[in-house]
């Protein structure tokens, strides 16, 4: 099979891991495969089919880090957070379905812009951090 580089395999560690972690579940793996196509519009290699992989691994750390994301997000905006109680978030569909809903998707856009603000920084680390762990796979020989 082709040699792969170890720059390809620690960026797309990051970039698995990292867009595993968008807080808006189950969309996680579009956002890899736009996250791997943006990276290679800008010069910067990676494989798509590693980044998924590991974005998929992701899905039940994704499931705890929204609350995360979206307290950070209602922090950095100073505003409200969103309440993540269940018995409460039915009450409050129940009560004003059009408000809640837009309660918590500003609380999930805010939570995006978080995840994206960090996006380049988190790439940044993950890559050196991984890079010296990565292997060097040699290429196979054309027959």
């Amino acid at each position: 099979f082709l040699g792969v580089d170890p720059d390809v395999v620690a960026t797309s560690v990051g970039a698995g891991i990292w867009c595993g972690l968008f807080p808006i579940p189950f969309i996680t793996t579009a956002v890899c495969v736009a996250v791997c196509g943006l990276l290679r519009l800008l010069g910067i290699s990676s494989s798509v089919v590693l980044a998924s992989a590991l974005n998929l691994t992701m899905t039940i750390p994704d499931l705890l880090m929204v609350p995360v994301f979206v307290r950070l997000g209602d922090g950095l905006f100073g505003v409200e957070s969103v309440p993540f109680d269940p018995r409460e978030l039915f009450g409050m569909f129940k009560a004003d379905l059009a408000g809640a809903t837009m309660l918590l998707g500003g609380g999930l856009a805010r939570a995006c812009l978080v995840w994206l603000v960090l996006l380049p920084a988190v790439l940044l680390v993950s890559h050196f951090a991984v890079r010296p762990l990565a292997p060097r796979l040699p290429a196979g020989k054309k027959d």
